[in-house]
């Protein structure tokens, strides 16, 4: 069985947002995760074919706040840049949810 929580969420930058009408998306990804198992997660999702995928490592990023006190401004991961096949567009926001009342399933 495929574990579809490996995408953790899609992210969104100034970046993301131009290489998504170009039919690649970013998603940030758990540290463990491999190449093989995004792609088999999208397609199970999105049920789109996926060309490529490739891998970057986040670092951890901290900041100083007062006098030497250190906060975390982001923990450290991996993200997913994600290229479909014949670049095709897909809307990445839409989740598949059930339907909120039995009503509504029987229509």
């Amino acid at each position: 069985m495929i574990d579809v929580s490996i995408l953790s969420k899609p992210l969104v930058t100034e970046k993301s947002s131009i290489n998504m009408e170009k039919g690649v998306y970013t998603f940030l990804v758990r540290k463990e995760v491999t190449k093989v198992a995004v792609k088999q997660a999208f397609e199970t999702v999105f049920g789109e074919k996926v060309t490529t995928v490739r891998m970057v490592g986040v670092k951890r990023k901290t900041r100083l706040i007062g006098k030497g006190k250190e906060m975390e401004k982001r923990g450290a991961g991996k993200k997913a840049i994600i290229t479909l096949k014949d670049h095709k567009k897909i809307d990445i926001f839409q989740t598949k949810s059930a339907p909120a009342s039995k009503k509504e399933a029987t229509k």
